[in-house]
């Protein structure tokens, strides 16, 4: 049970540190320096 629950969060951080990815590559790419 406490794998499953340590997994889970991994998948969690993964998917969140995508979606930050995402959302802050775009902003690096277009917003003149």
């Amino acid at each position: 049970m406490k794998k499953f629950k340590t997994t889970s969060y991994i998948i969690w951080g993964i998917l969140a540190f995508t979606a930050i990815l995402a959302f802050l590559i775009p902003l690096i790419i277009f917003v003149p320096r």
